[in-house]
């Protein structure tokens, strides 16, 4: 019998931006008067996760595999293998807030992008982009899955039938031929995506990709 043992990554993507931003752009750490970080102020661009830019997405293969590296050098229960997933389970369990909040993440009860997602807008290069970015981690260290969600309105994909059709294939078909593992899309009407958007900027709830 072969044992896995599950660990599990959770903000990925609020990683790699913000070393991403530390390395590219200049980052300045603001206190408050007891001394921990309540906020940064940024000057300058940094290349974001999810725009099939290797200067962040190596970053991220990086962060990955240096955390598998460590989890393997640890004893585990009866033998098991340590299997890691970036999806969206490790990242319900937590959240972002001032003071721990990262660079990239701006104020408190700021919820991480699930599983492999980029964080939400900094995908400015639209869903192949995104979805080649997450096909880069490697499956070898992340053996529990790799997930990308994807939620769209009909008029994104295109105005006709047809047009989404092809167009959403042509998003699956360069997403698979990256060698990806899993992938989840949703199709939403329009004015629900309205509702959800004024609902996710409330204090306390989480903000869902919408592309």
């Amino acid at each position: 019998m072969h044992r896995f043992m599950a660990t599990g990554i959770a903000g990925l993507s609020v990683a790699v931006d913000s070393l991403s931003d530390i390395k590219h752009a200049q980052v300045k750490v603001l206190r408050d008067e007891s001394g921990p970080a309540v906020d940064y102020a940024i000057d300058g661009d940094f290349p974001a996760f999810g725009n099939n830019d290797d200067r962040a997405d190596t970053i991220a293969v990086d962060l990955v595999e240096r955390f598998m590296d460590k989890i393997h050098r640890q004893p585990t229960y009866r033998g098991a293998e340590p299997a890691c997933p970036c999806s969206p389970s490790p990242r319900a369990w937590c959240t972002a807030s001032t003071p721990a909040t990262p660079p990239t993440v701006a104020g408190p009860a700021n919820h991480f992008a699930p599983g492999a997602n980029p964080m939400n807008g900094r995908d400015s290069h639209g869903m192949v982009a995104a979805a080649l970015s997450v096909a880069k981690l490697p499956y070898s260290s992340a053996r529990d899955g790799i997930s990308l969600t994807i939620t769209a309105t009909p008029d994104g994909l295109g105005h006709t039938r047809d047009e989404r059709i092809g167009n959403l294939a042509g998003v699956l078909d360069g997403y698979t031929d990256a060698a990806t593992h899993r992938s989840g899309h949703q199709r939403l009407p329009r004015r629900p995506c309205r509702r959800r958007a004024a609902r996710c900027h409330r204090p306390g709830v989480a903000r869902h990709q919408a592309r």
